[in-house]
């Protein structure tokens, strides 16, 4: 597997984390944005779906070099399933200790992201594998 394709997903990672937080926080200083969305809670999001995805893609790595077909598949599944299990629990725990303040459009912010990376995850999984295919 190449070295220099695995920084570049990771960089590409990075950056996509890097231009969303900047555009969240400058929708949020400049108050152009939508000022109905809480965007600490877009910004928690961002942070706990990057880390998620990180894993997620050293994960990757771990099974494409596994000699059973079935591990790649598996760990594609498994990742997406606890994402979206680790994600569903913080809405619940926003939910539960912000109840009267709840931001619902922040959440969906969040959701959306989730949609992002998950489609930025399997893209770089299928990469992965078909350079080890290729090489």
């Amino acid at each position: 597997m190449n070295k220099l394709n695995i920084k570049k997903d990771t960089l590409v990672l990075v950056i996509i984390f890097i231009v969303i937080n900047t555009v969240v926080l400058v929708l949020n200083n400049t108050g152009v944005g939508v000022p109905q969305i809480n965007y600490t809670v877009v910004l928690i999001a961002n942070l706990l779906l990057f880390v998620l995805t990180f894993v997620s893609y050293l994960v990757h790595i771990k099974s494409v070099n596994n000699n059973n077909p079935y591990a790649f598949v598996r760990g594609i599944m498994s990742m997406m399933i606890v994402k979206l299990l680790v994600l569903a629990g913080a809405v619940i725990l926003y939910l539960y200790f912000f109840k009267e303040s709840k931001n619902v459009p922040a959440i969906i912010a969040g959701l959306g992201l989730y949609i992002l990376y998950s489609v930025m995850d399997v893209r770089a999984a299928f990469k992965l594998s078909r350079n080890k295919k290729n090489g």
